[in-house]
């Protein structure tokens, strides 16, 4: 009776390292990839591939798939505001193409996100006073 207490407790040690280990491995891709994540949503097909935004945080470049979620509809007025013409295109810079946002990114490899859980546009004002955000020239 006695021994067989013993190899009980030895298996529930054993469960507890294993559950403990799994835990441990899963969690910096789970880490990597929450949270929320705001900044300037580039829509331009400059620096990105095609079928692919560029949403530019604080941390890095981040490319999304088109594909890879809803996306909020975006109105001209959700757009940064060039207030300077451009001698070529007719007044179009690549600014043109700017807007605020925020997501939660699902699935990420490296800095390619191929699922969003969410997306939403803010204020192009939160980015504009970000000082950890690349800030565009008028």
């Amino acid at each position: 009776m006695h021994d067989s207490r013993w190899r009980f407790i030895l298996r529930i040690r054993q469960w507890g390292a294993v559950s403990c280990a799994a835990l441990v491995l899963m969690g910096p891709t789970a880490a990597h990839a929450s949270g929320d994540r705001c900044g300037w949503l580039d829509l331009s097909s400059s620096g990105a591939r095609e079928n692919e935004v560029l949403l530019l945080d604080g941390e890095q470049n981040w490319r999304i798939d088109r594909n890879a979620g809803r996306w909020p509809v975006i109105r001209q007025s959700d757009m940064y505001p060039n207030t300077t013409r451009s001698e070529v295109y007719s007044g179009i810079h690549n600014e043109d193409y700017l807007t605020c946002a925020c997501m939660v990114f699902e699935s990420v490899e490296y800095s390619h996100v191929s699922k969003i859980s969410h997306a939403r546009l803010v204020p192009i004002a939160r980015c504009l006073n970000d000082k950890k955000l690349w800030q565009p020239t008028d």
